[in-house]
């Protein structure tokens, strides 16, 4: 296991993203006693470390190293076996724009309010007012990005979550405010996975108050031994048996003996979908060996203005379905106009009721789904949300339909 030693002082938020950093790469941190207003001072420390006297600085075997970005780089190339530096050079790219961005436009303003609120900076409502205003803009952009994402760049943490996620978790500690932040749902929903990744967890979990935050006095309670936390490593084991169980348990449901999901899908994308798809799955369909519904996005009025930001976030719902589609067909509807429209659907899934495989898709808890208990009672509907088209569609024309096949 590779070593680095970091000089920092203590509640420096920077070194708690290098640790998170170091327990990803499997590097080992130590940190040496480092009287910092004393050692940053030095004629010696500035011609060696820092040209400013400034922390955190990491020694390594080729010398020393400055900038927070720049230590968490090189600790993320000790370990060639993990992504946190992206798993191509256009993802390493990524990375590097996003550490930019987060260094650029999110850190300026957030630790300004961090420091008026922590009372490192004098009370200056002005200031905080402007910090607050260009603050809010850039999370307002970033909620947008994050709607399709859940991951700054790929499906795997990277350098970029790492070193935003640990600025927001300061921020949001520190400086939250419901009434401001209420609407930024996806930033939020991103900070929380992140934060709660184990690497992640287990770093801020250890993490020492500043020296101006009084540490919380804890009640004694009854000791409850704690379970140890699971790596990444095995979280991800866990959740690819776990998918294999539920695929197992799918593909050893009785073979229906009129409707092949995969014949229909066929017929469906190579024919007239009303003259010859739509019969053929009236004709066909097994209501004992398959389940349909209909759906409904529950924040329907929460959507952003633009439809095309609507298809982004029905499109990162599908990416993260990649694993039913031997299972399931969907067709999933934004209707209504460019300003105010709603998200709708028609699904058919393997089993009776929804899979657990589909069920544990994050997105699909923010869906409301209700069976349809004949299909030939509801033909006409069914029929216009197969073909994207329709009498259904009057009141509320389709803007875009997008199809999981």
């Amino acid at each position: 296991m590779s070593t680095v030693e970091i000089y920092s002082y203590e509640g420096d938020e920077r070194l708690t993203k290098l640790q998170i950093v170091a327990k990803y790469a499997k590097v080992d941190v130590k940190l040496p006693p480092c009287d910092s207003e004393k050692e940053g001072q030095s004629e010696s420390f500035k011609l060696n470390c820092h040209p400013m006297g400034k922390f955190p600085v990491a020694k390594t075997a080729e010398g020393y190293l400055f900038e927070s970005n720049a230590i968490a780089r090189y600790i993320a190339r000790l370990d060639k076996g993990n992504t946190l530096y992206g798993a191509s050079q256009y993802d390493t790219a990524q990375v590097d724009q996003w550490l930019d961005f987060v260094s650029n436009e999110v850190e300026p303003a957030a630790k300004v309010l961090i420091g008026l609120h922590s009372g490192f900076l004098p009370k200056n409502k002005e200031q905080e007012e402007a910090a607050w205003n260009s603050l809010l803009d850039v999370l307002k952009a970033l909620d947008q990005q994050l709607e399709v994402r859940t991951f700054l760049v790929g499906e795997r943490i990277t350098l970029a979550d790492i070193s935003l996620a640990s600025l927001l978790e300061e921020f949001l500690r520190v400086c939250m405010n419901p009434e401001k932040l209420r609407e930024l749902v996806c930033l939020l929903r991103y900070v929380d996975t992140i934060v709660n990744q184990p690497n992640f967890a287990e770093i801020i979990k250890q993490r020492k108050p500043k020296p101006s935050e009084k540490p919380k006095v804890e009640k004694k309670e009854k000791v409850v031994e704690e379970k140890p936390v699971e790596s990444e490593a095995d979280a991800f084991a866990k959740e690819e048996s776990q998918e294999k169980s539920m695929k197992k348990k799918l593909d050893s449901l009785p073979p229906s003996p009129t409707f092949i999901m995969d014949e229909f899908k066929r017929c469906y994308s190579n024919n007239d979908i009303r003259t010859i798809a739509a019969p053929f799955f009236f004709d066909k369909y097994d209501p004992e060996g398959y389940t349909c519904m209909w759906s409904k996005y529950k924040y329907n009025d929460e959507l952003g203005p633009m439809v095309f930001m609507t298809s982004n976030l029905v499109g990162g719902m599908f990416q993260r379905m990649e694993a039913l589609h031997k299972y399931v067909f969907g067709a999933v509807l934004i209707i209504g106009e460019e300003k105010v429209h709603e998200i709708v659907g028609f699904w058919i899934v393997r089993g009776r009721g929804m899979p657990d495989l589909m069920r544990v898709v994050d997105d699909i808890e923010h869906h409301s789904f209700t069976e349809i208990s004949n299909i030939h009672d509801e033909k006409a509907k069914i029929t216009d949300f197969l073909a994207c088209d329709g009498d259904s569609f009057a009141d509320k024309p389709v803007m875009d339909c997008k199809i999981f096949k």
